[in-house]
């Protein structure tokens, strides 16, 4: 066995720690790597994600709402927010959801639902003139 005196054990204890250090390094740069090689596949853009979130976006509104209600109240049109707490009922938000928060959240949806209904209204008006 070596006899060594103190300051040779710290020195050979630094350069062990160092080593280990630049192991680790080396591991890090090594997976940041891989995650950069994986996120960049994750980010790859299908082209046909964007239709597939739209349609169920869609159908998640086509179960809540009752989209076929009436966009008129007395021969008038009501207003987009009364429309959607007529339409939105409260037992039909999926648990975990407050019925605003769900229109607020599908406020894109509903209102395309409701342009149909106001311009449905529109038109039997007209045919009645």
């Amino acid at each position: 066995m070596e006899i060594m005196n103190c300051e040779q054990y710290v020195l050979g204890e630094l350069e062990e720690a160092q080593a280990a250090i630049n192991k680790l390094e080396q591991e890090n740069d090594r997976l940041q790597a891989q995650i950069e090689i994986l996120e960049g596949q994750l980010n790859a853009k299908d082209p046909h994600e964007d239709e597939v979130r739209r349609w169920g976006r869609t159908e998640i509104v086509k179960n809540v709402a009752y989209t076929t209600t009436t966009a008129d109240v007395g021969g008038e049109a009501k207003s987009f927010e009364e429309w959607c707490f007529d339409a939105v009922y409260r037992g039909c938000v999926p648990k975990g959801w407050k019925r605003k928060e769900f229109i607020d959240y599908f406020e894109p949806e509903l209102r395309e639902f409701y342009n149909k209904r106001v311009k449905e209204l529109e038109e039997a008006e007209e045919e009645d003139e």
